[in-house]
C-alpha cells in the first residue's frame, strides 16, 4: 500500500506485507470511521452489499520525504 501527501507528492509512505480480506458482517468499520471523522453515523447501505476489510500485516515500511 502506498500513501501520498496531496500537498507534497514528494512525501509518501509505502507498506509492504501480507494482505488479508476479512468480512465485516456487522458493518462496524464504517460506523467507527464515520463517528471518528464526522461525528455521525454513515448513511444506511442496502442489505445485499457485502463489505470486506483489508488487513495488512506489514513486513517492511518505507518513508520518502524531501
Amino acid at each position: 500500500m502506498s500513501v501520498f501527501d496531496l500537498k507534497n507528492p514528494y512525501h509518501s509512505v509505502e507498506i509492504r506485507g501480507t494482505a488479508e480480506l476479512v468480512g465485516d458482517p456487522g458493518r462496524s468499520l464504517p460506523e467507527r470511521l464515520s463517528q471518528k471523522y464526522l461525528g455521525e453515523s454513515p448513511p444506511p447501505e442496502p442489505a445485499n452489499i457485502v463489505r470486506l476489510v483489508a488487513r495488512i500485516t506489514p513486513s517492511k515500511v518505507n518513508e520518502f520525504s524531501v
